[in-house]
């Protein structure tokens, strides 16, 4: 992990914490949780009577219209997923542009925000992701991949949090997370394999608030408690950041990777 011992003033911590607060977009935590969508029940039979070309019409519109029945999906599958003509959104100005399903591309994407935003809205992600036609399974699905992603994260720096533990550290001032470091490297291969995207500074600060936090907790026999992570929760989702212009396009190209 790469820590070097010396001391450090007790309020460091704190004046970190002030300084990412300051420049932070977000004030207000949100919960991420995906809902389990169900189709709707089969409408009622066709009267004998009707023309056959109309019956056939109308139960082609019908297969369209209906939306599919998801079971919660492993997170970060790659499954494309319908989506429903409800108008939420903000959409392109030419519509041969918009898509109906999540793409490899738009999980690369979201894995990439990631290292600004922790805790997107369904707002803050219709505003980024304007190539695709938003549905209530198509907004689910998006939250439940960051709600997967913070989920790799915490563990990630809780395993390491504990690691520094077992190496006899006892000032947690001394944690850092740098380029170099085993968490950072951990990290970047999930969210930006290929290590094709500049990671930026501020979530190396995030990073090693959220691992002294963790160690903390820890080392105070906090982790007794079966919530005492939802404090920790609360601090690092008061810490997202802008999200720059450049992800509001179409999939992830090599400029936007470059940049």
């Amino acid at each position: 992990m790469g820590y070097a011992l010396g001391s450090a003033a007790p309020i460091q911590d704190s004046q970190l914490l002030t300084q990412l607060l300051g420049c932070s977009q977000h004030s207000s935590w949100r919960s991420s949780s995906g809902g389990t969508l169900t189709a709707p029940e089969g409408g009622s039979l066709e009267p004998l009577n009707l023309h056959w070309g109309t019956v056939k019409l109308r139960s082609s519109l019908a297969r369209q219209q209906r939306p599919l029945a998801l079971s919660p999906a492993d997170v970060e599958s790659l499954a494309l997923l319908p989506g429903g003509r409800d108008g939420c959104g903000e959409l392109p100005a030419a519509m041969d542009e918009i898509q109906d399903a999540l793409t490899p591309s738009h999980l690369k994407k979201a894995k990439l925000m990631f290292f600004f935003t922790r805790y997107p809205s369904s707002t803050l992600l219709k505003a980024y992701f304007l190539d695709v036609q938003f549905s209530r399974c198509i907004t689910s699905q998006l939250i439940k991949w960051f709600s997967n992603f913070r989920e790799f994260y915490y563990i990630q720096v809780e395993k390491f949090a504990r690691q520094a533990l077992l190496e006899g550290v006892v000032d947690a001032s001394v944690l850092r997370v740098s380029r170099d470091s085993e968490l950072f490297r951990a990290l970047n291969t999930h969210y930006n394999k290929g290590n094709d995207f500049e990671v930026p500074g501020r979530f190396l600060e995030v990073a090693s608030l959220t691992l002294r936090e963790f160690f903390s907790a820890v080392r105070a026999g906090k982790d007794a408690d079966p919530s005492w992570k939802k404090p920790i929760y609360k601090i690092i989702s008061k810490l997202d950041s802008d999200i720059p212009e450049g992800f509001k396009a179409a999939g992830c190209s090599q400029e936007l990777l470059r940049s």
